[in-house]
């Protein structure tokens, strides 16, 4: 977001994915800046890429499309504190960084191909160029919201009965939140009706439905074990299947504006996104399930316990 809780104005981050487009990810941070919530895609799909980068009168064309008055000036280091930030400066001949402020002789600035980072004089003698746009809003600037969302969907849109498997998961991750539930209930019985009566009758009969439930138990963790890795490697597979689909049908000049470590690392988070539909999904709606259900139970045997437990939990939570 461009604005803070208390309407100041923050300069994102937005880092490059191709080797030329600094000068395109510049002009995101800065547009995000002033309201418009737009990104490299959207501005990739409307002004185009060139494989040779960008220039700054490209940049000053582009700019002037997106509704922001430039104005390129020639900057010596000690009137950079005289610029109205954040500005673009030309960097090391073949760069665009951006420079959110100057602080105490020193610059902070966003570099897209390589984050946040601060500069001293030395430092921007060494990189800077003497080249600076300043960049402001032109009257007829719009404040929207245009990033492209991917939706969850969009991730397992190809995933061959992922949803099937997700329900089996789910259903056995219930029963086995179930075995955890009745464990109470055993204990109840054990001490209300065995230890006080004395009924070793009942106790055989417990004894053996326990070990059932144990036995049910492991098997349902195995199966359900068995089922997550399933799901994982199917998961992941059709992920790999799908992004090599798309990168085949991809133009040749796509790849020579990217580091090869980019386009791996697309198959690297690959793996995070698996893990979650996995297992993080199905745990979320277990837990509150579980939650749910055992506030339900305190509440059928002693509300006036329950709201006591509720109380000490949120005292905990807000003295920590």
């Amino acid at each position: 977001m461009s604005l803070s809780l208390f309407g100041r104005k923050r300069l994102p981050m937005v880092l490059q994915a191709e080797n030329n487009e600094c000068g395109l990810a510049c002009l995101a941070m800065i547009l995000h800046y002033h309201g418009l919530r737009t990104d490299l895609n959207c501005l990739r799909g409307r002004h185009g890429a060139s494989g040779q980068g960008a220039t700054l009168r490209s940049l000053i064309r582009i700019a002037d499309c997106e509704k922001l008055a430039a104005r390129a000036l020639r900057v010596e280091l000690d009137e950079l504190v005289q610029l109205q930030t954040p500005a673009i400066l030309h960097w090391d001949m073949n760069h665009f960084v951006v420079l959110r402020a100057m602080r105490g002789g020193k610059a902070l600035v966003h570099d897209p191909a390589s984050g946040e980072t601060t500069h001293d004089s030395a430092s921007l003698s060494r990189h800077f160029t003497g080249v600076a746009l300043e960049l402001t809003p032109a009257p007829t600037f719009e404040r929207r919201q245009e990033s492209a969302r991917l939706g969850i969907g969009d991730l397992w849109q190809r995933s061959r009965g992922l949803w099937g498997s997700l329900l089996q998961l789910f259903v056995l991750s219930l029963l086995l939140q179930g075995f955890s539930l009745a464990l109470p209930f055993y204990t109840q019985l054990f001490i209300d009706d065995v230890l006080v009566n004395h009924d070793l009758a009942l106790l055989k009969i417990l004894a053996t439905g326990f070990f059932m439930v144990a036995v049910v138990r492991a098997f349902t963790d195995w199966l359900r074990a068995r089922l997550v890795l399933y799901i994982s490697n199917n998961i992941s597979f059709q992920f790999s299947v799908n992004i090599c689909r798309h990168l085949l049908r991809l133009p040749l000049d796509w790849f020579t504006r990217r580091h090869l470590g980019d386009i791996l690392s697309r198959f690297g988070s690959l793996n995070n996104v698996r893990d979650f539909l996995s297992s993080g999904i199905v745990e979320v709606c277990i837990d509150a399930l579980m939650v749910s259900g055992t506030l339900l139970l305190m509440f059928v045997y002693s509300a006036t316990l329950t709201w006591v437990a509720l109380i000490a939990v949120l005292c905990y939570l807000l003295l920590r």
